[in-house]
């Protein structure tokens, strides 16, 4: 790995880790911005002192970063002195620092001294800390005896926790903990204080408690101790870490300078009689740009002037907003940083000492993580073996995927000679299909003048003919009769109201809007005799629900629909309801490619994003296709989606007017990047995103809450009414993200079922928020958090449901699903449910669940730091803090929804306090002790300011967080690398 700084020399074919380089020599945008920055000169000729005087802010603790001020202490960002200001007068502020104040003169305040000891009994004594084991309701002691070894009578003052927390409790014979009186301590005497804790639920409580003396002489001083109760199960304990975590080692680096022997593809497919008319290049990264990259985009000594120009030329691309102008040439940047830190990020995967063994002509390799797509392998991928200190690597193509392992076609030689068992170093590389259909696509979208389609403006919006549908047309979809605005899609849609600019359907969680589109290509097939439809999704599993309800629908022939799968989908993991409207011939066990001739026989083709781009590559004639759907379109990155558009659709009127449909929600979770430079630059960003935030024609009209307040509906429909979820689970996610507009219209009986739960704190509200202090931990080399406490109440919560539940509906496991955000936090869950034969509930993402719904959610946020005073505001949220990814989560269930995390932790962040908030007004929280935010710091700060607790802390100091989501992302969990094709 190479770390880069000024003047240093960047290796240009090596791609570095962009979560280093931004953090080494790379400054990103502000997060948030509310006055200009002042120049870098002046920022630098800028001292500490100034900026404190005019700003009033924190200069110990909040530094300069590039173009942004950042605390230290609590993580805030701006790019305003006068906010960061404001930010140091806060309390949160000064209690991070009274905070890490106490953590800095951590071995100092726990030392005895001036002739006190304190002495624990019944406790394991480590570092300061005294370590107590207990069980659920079960009350256990421990004494603390404090020791007068001076010659004369020493006074305790005070003894007291430095935060309330009622699993534990302090007593002594003279209520001097009660704050009745000071206690005097004769010399070589002792007074105990009885320490008891009990705990309503699982968890680990920890907290300081402060003793304060003072000497004959009127001297004052403070020992500090901590407590630590951790209340277990049989199931925690079955949880608990396997071994200690160690980060991954990293494998023998690969030399380029190896000899390559090429391995044997697996048999081409039978039928592949799609000629591909339009060339697609290989669109590597180019050895400048790999260089630039590397150094953040930052000019140093070995740089020459005409480098200088095109870093300056790249970063003015990158900070000013996407044009017509820059298009192709931004996306292109975009991409190169995506693709050189996917060059870093699949490395983790690379494999030591990895035995294979043959089977007939191939060899089969066991890779950890396949069935999870951490590494996604695909028919045709390669992979590259080779043993220590060989100069020779052997490719091998990969035939068969299983479970597990892979089946891999290697030189003959090398497989007749091979060893069973012998053992390789195992190089794994990423498929650059999707990426150079991409850079294409964008190069298309230029080459083709789709201006008006990826830059709508008034004037050019709505200007084509509309269609006008039969005046006696009905809806297939009857239950659309009663919707207005899904009628209204519909209608827009089919006469095409927007052309050439798309048509928008905004579809927020449960209302429909796959069920709109669907029926608005079917009005189309149905009404418009020489239509060509081209449906799309960024998935297999998304594109494989359009062509289900397109099938069920039975107006769309069989014959007619064509579901288009890339040849490395494996057969199996398609349904059998769509299979026999497939390119698969289950003669030959093959898919297949008809002939363009073929293909324009079909009225609806169906594809994912990718695949499209064979037929972009097919070359159809101009104006083919008259219609191109992209559903779950907030999925896609904008390349991914123009994919499907570029040498597809038509918007030339002159020739023939295409109109491409997006539908999806901007509030949802968007496209999964690995670049942090590339996410902050916009890559993102999806297309119905960008349009919905940046173009101006599809925002809302008018002032917010005004009368003219709405969005224009000849080029976008907001749909309003949730047939999902129960209303108290709608309120809070309506309220935050969908302006309060969503209607609750799901079945009374189904979102009502599950009120009369005798768990339910509060009985009109089928929610729970349950709070548990427990210990995120990792094991092993896995990177990924899990939290045991946190488990084992999903787990008693699952049995809650399935075998003690008294009365109402039956509930069957598939009805329940579990999101936990990190993939260890799966694995634990998974385990619990396998031994309790759960084994049919699904465990996983937000990812995972996204677009899924089930009568019951249970999530598991995992993160929690008991440690100190749970006020360790850099502890980091990593994927939690996202409020996509909690509208996500927060918006599956129907009837049932129970919310299971460290509410001090969460709290952190005003998305989930405002959840918290909610649940604990509406009397459905439980568990661990809530106090509110102001009452809490109010009560800590002035039992802080007792001890005497000012100052800094130490630029150096660093506690064990592994830092922001935003710098550092995969040292937290692997994120899931692209399965569909």
């Amino acid at each position: 790995m190479i770390l880069l700084f000024e003047n240093e020399t960047v290796t240009a074919g090596v791609a570095v880790n962009q979560h280093v380089v931004i953090n080494r020599s790379y400054s990103p945008s502000p997060i948030t911005s509310h006055e200009s920055s002042p120049a870098p000169d002046i920022v630098h000729r800028t001292s500490a002192s100034s900026l404190q005087a005019q700003s009033g802010m924190d200069s110990e603790h909040i530094k300069r970063v590039g173009n942004y001020y950042e605390c230290k202490i609590c993580g805030a960002r701006s790019t305003s002195s006068v906010e960061m200001g404001k930010h140091s007068q806060g309390k949160k502020h000064r209690l991070g620092v009274m905070t890490a104040e106490l953590k800095k003169q951590r071995e100092y305040l726990v030392k005895d001294r001036e002739g006190i000891a304190i002495i624990g009994e019944n406790a394991e004594y480590l570092n300061g800390t005294y370590h107590i084991q207990i069980q659920e309701n079960t009350e256990r002691t421990m004494s603390l005896r404090v020791e007068n070894h001076t010659p004369e009578v020493v006074q305790l003052l005070h003894c007291e926790m430095l935060k309330r927390m009622r699993v534990f409790k302090l007593d002594d014979a003279k209520k001097m903990t009660e704050g009745r009186q000071a206690v005097s301590i004769n010399s070589e005497s002792h007074y105990v204080i009885e320490v008891s804790a009990c705990a309503r639920g699982l968890g680990t409580f920890h907290v300081p408690i402060a003793f304060h003396f003072r000497r004959s002489s009127g001297k004052e001083f403070h020992i500090i101790r901590f407590l630590n109760a951790k209340c277990v199960s049989d199931v925690t304990e079955e949880l608990k870490p396997t071994s200690p975590y160690k980060p991954p080692t990293k494998v023998a680096e690969y030399h380029k300078s190896k000899q390559t022997v090429p391995g044997v593809k697996p048999p081409k497919l039978i039928e592949d009689y799609l000629k591909r008319s339009l060339s697609l290049g290989q669109y590597f990264v180019s050895r400048q740009m790999r260089k630039m990259i590397n150094r953040g985009f930052k000019t140093s000594l070995c740089v020459n002037q005409a480098e200088k120009l095109e870093m300056t030329a790249i970063r003015t691309i990158l900070d000013n907003p996407l044009n017509k102008n820059t298009y192709k040439k931004k996306f292109s940047i975009l991409l190169n940083l995506e693709e050189l830190q996917m060059e870093i990020d699949i490395r983790r995967y690379d494999m030591e000492d990895a035995p294979m063994t043959k089977r007939h002509n191939l060899l089969l390799l066991e890779v950890p993580g396949l069935a999870e797509n951490r590494p996604s392998v695909l028919r045709g991928d390669q992979l590259y073996v080779w043993t220590k200190g060989s100069h020779i690597e052997y490719e091998g193509y990969v035939h068969e995927v299983y479970l597990k392992e892979v089946a891999l076609g290697f030189d003959p030689r090398f497989v007749s000679s091979f060893i069973n068992k012998s053992k390789f170093i195992v190089r794994f590389e990423y498929n650059r299909l999707p990426l150079r259909l991409q850079y294409r696509a964008c190069e298309l979208a230029e080459e083709e003048g789709l201006e008006c389609l990826l830059f709508p403006t008034p004037s050019n919006i709505c200007t084509q003919t509309e269609y006008s549908p039969p005046p006696n047309r009905k809806f297939f979809d009857t239950k659309i009769e009663s919707n207005r605005e899904q009628q209204l899609a519909v209608t827009n849609i089919v006469k095409g109201t927007s052309r050439p600019a798309p048509y928008i359907v905004f579809g927020p969680p449960g209302t429909g809007k796959t069920v709109t589109i669907v029926e608005a290509l079917l009005q189309i097939h149905k009404f418009q005799s020489d239509s060509h439809i081209l449906a799309c999704a960024p998935s297999n599993s998304a594109a494989d629900l359009l062509a289900e309800r397109i099938l069920n629908s039975k107006i769309v022939a069989k014959k007619q629909l064509l579901r288009l799968n890339a040849a490395s989908r494996p057969w199996k993991s398609v349904s059998e309801k769509i299979q026999d409207c497939c390119n698969y011939s289950k003669m030959s066990g093959q898919y297949y490619f008809p002939k363009v001739d073929q293909l324009k026989t079909y009225r609806v083709i169906i594809t994912t994003l990718t695949t499209a781009g064979r037929l972009a590559s097919a070359n159809f004639p101009v104006g083919h296709f008259t219609h191109v759907f992209i559903d779950e379109s907030g999925q896609a990155i904008e390349p991914e989606a123009l994919i499907a558009v570029a040498g597809i659709l038509t918007i030339d009127p002159g020739i023939h007017c295409g109109q491409l449909v997006l539908a999806g929600d901007p509030q949802q979770l968007g496209p999964i990047l690995r670049s942090p430079i590339a996410q902050e630059y916009g890559l993102g960003i999806s297309l119905l995103e960008r349009y919905m935030n940046q173009v101006q024609v599809y925002q809302r009209r008018g002032n917010k809450d005004g009368p003219a307040d709405h969005y224009d509906n000849r080029i976008i429909t907001k749909l309003l009414r949730n047939y999902r979820s129960h209303p108290a689970i709608l309120h809070y996610p309506n309220e935050t993200f969908y302006d309060g507009e969503l209607m609750p219209q799901a079945d009374e009986g189904i979102r009502t079922c599950l009120c009369g739960w005798e768990e339910l704190p509060n009985k009109k509200v089928p929610i729970i928020f349950h709070g548990v202090t427990g210990k995120d931990q990792r094991e092993e080399r896995s990177p990924s958090f899990f939290n045991p406490e946190e488990a084992a109440v999903v787990f008693s919560y699952v049995r809650k449901l399935l075998i003690e539940k008294k009365g109402g509906m039956q509930i069957k496991q598939q009805q329940i699903g579990i999101i936990t955000p990190y993939r260890k936090q799966v694995q634990k869950i998974r385990q619990l449910l396998k031994k309790g034969k759960f084994e049919d509930i699904d465990v996983g993402s937000v990812e995972e669940f996204q677009g899924q719904e089930r009568l019951i959610i249970i999530v598991s946020t995992v993160r929690c730091n008991p440690e100190y005073l749970s006020l360790d505001f850099k502890h980091n949220l990593g994927f939690l803090r996202n409020p996509k990814r909690l509208n996500v989560t927060l918006t599956r269930a129907k009837a049932l929804l129970i919310v299971i995390g460290d509410p001090n932790t969460l709290s952190q962040d005003k998305y989930w306090k405002g959840f918290i908030d909610f649940c604990v007004a509406s009397k459905a929280y439980t568990g661990v002790d809530f106090v509110e935010d102001d009452e809490m710091v109010d009560d800590i700060m002035e039992r802080l300011d007792a001890i005497n607790l000012k100052g800094g802390v130490s630029e150096e100091e660093d506690d064990d967080d592994p830092g922001d989501e935003f710098i550092r992302p995969s040292e937290h969990d692997e994120k899931e690398w692209r399965k569909d094709i």
